[in-house]
């Protein structure tokens, strides 16, 4: 039998030195992780875990550290390509949201400012649509090393949601 057990939590990049974390430990799943190895029908565990995540102790266990939302999402796909998986057990505490853009406050005043009249004219249900293409269109302020200056005032993170990993599973073994 073979288990497949997701645990701690991911971490999606801000810029180049900074992220956005949960702080979650992994203890639950490393915990059924071991308890998954005592059983003598379980050949194999794949631990997909956050990167700072308590790491089960058994031998029969393959440790696959990730990251990102992404790079679970890629994890989890590599495992299913190489094997049949018996038993998933999600107790992985997954990102909800994912940087999209970094901008800052005085950005976006100028793009306000330069818009304000077609703004004005805008009903409220379209609003939240030219605020968003407004968003998209507002300048990184990401420098050529891949950082953001400590001296931005009002940092802007646009956030998207990511997808729910948690849905790949029955796609990928829908037995």
């Amino acid at each position: 039998m073979k288990v497949m057990i997701t645990a701690g939590g991911t971490t999606e990049k801000i810029d180049n030195v900074r992220t956005i974390a949960n702080i979650s430990t992994g203890r639950l799943g490393s915990l059924t992780a071991d308890a998954f190895a005592e059983l003598p029908e379980v050949d194999e565990i794949f631990y997909l875990c956050g990167k700072t995540a308590i790491l089960p102790q058994s031998n029969k266990t393959e440790i696959i550290h990730v990251g990102s939302v992404s790079e679970l999402e890629t994890a989890v796909a590599s495992v299913f390509d190489r094997t049949d998986i018996d038993i998933i057990i999600h107790s992985m505490a997954v990102s909800d949201y994912r940087v999209k853009s970094v901008t800052s406050a005085l950005k976006m005043a100028e793009i306000f400012l330069a818009k304000s009249e077609k703004l004005r004219n805008l009903d409220t249900a379209n609003v939240e649509h030219y605020i968003e293409a407004l968003l998209n269109e507002s300048e990184s302020i990401i420098n050529g090393d891949g950082k953001i200056s400590s001296n931005i005032e009002n940092l802007l993170l646009v956030m998207e949601k990511t997808p729910k990993v948690i849905s790949m599973f029955k796609k990928l073994s829908p037995q």
